[in-house]
């Protein structure tokens, strides 16, 4: 038998001195996974169910928003040169060169497409060719969901803005179309809406279109 050296020893013990406790859950919620991408987080969902239930918390998510706002992101267009190439959608660092995320745009039904608005990572897009239909994607998430036909859907006359609503936790998006020599607005609440409803007032006559 040979006993260990001093040496051995002292580094076991040195080891054993620097295991530190776990951090307290608000130190790990608040301060740590707040900062994470949230490609990281949807990874993390399965790691624990506390894990899980956290990151789907409406607070923690208004939190995570608001670190993100501290590093802004550009939603960029790439339109290539030739038409063998998709055009692509890039995520761009203000304090960078690099695009923090490129994705190819015919990744994304329905294809061809052309961009509306996003917010919140959040793209609105719609078919070039009939019946026009519109969907909204999570760049993060990668889901995809389609709405509900408006009343007019051309894409050339008419636009799309997506805002997120605070007070219901979800999105609304604003259809504005021109018709008949009056605008026209129609509003939708993304998952809670199966139809579009018309904006209070009357049409506003005369308007261009841009």
């Amino acid at each position: 038998h040979i006993a260990p050296s001093s040496r051995t020893h002292t580094h076991t013990q040195t080891m054993e001195s620097t295991n530190l406790p776990d951090l307290p859950p608000e130190i790990i919620y608040d301060h740590i996974l707040t900062n994470v991408p949230v490609k990281s987080l949807l990874r993390f969902r399965s790691a624990c169910k506390p894990w899980l239930d956290q990151i789907q918390d409406k607070a923690f998510v208004k939190a995570h928003h608001r670190r993100s706002k501290e590093k802004p992101k550009l939603l960029c267009e790439t339109i290539p040169m030739t038409s063998t190439q998709p055009p692509k959608l890039s995520l761009l660092e203000c304090n960078s060169r690099q695009p923090y995320a490129t994705i190819p745009l015919d990744s994304f039904p329905p294809s061809p497409s052309r961009i509306h608005s996003s917010s919140f990572g959040v793209v609105v897009l719609q078919a070039c060719s009939p019946p026009h239909r519109i969907r909204v994607h999570n760049l993060a998430t990668r889901q995809s969901l389609a709405l509900p036909c408006p009343a007019y859907s051309c894409p050339f006359h008419s636009t799309s803005h997506i805002v997120h609503d605070p007070s219901l936790a979800a999105f609304k998006l604003l259809h504005k179309f021109y018709d008949e020599g009056n605008i026209t607005y129609e509003i939708l609440t993304i998952g809670v809406d199966q139809s579009w409803r018309k904006a209070p007032g009357d049409d506003i006559p005369g308007v261009t279109m841009l």
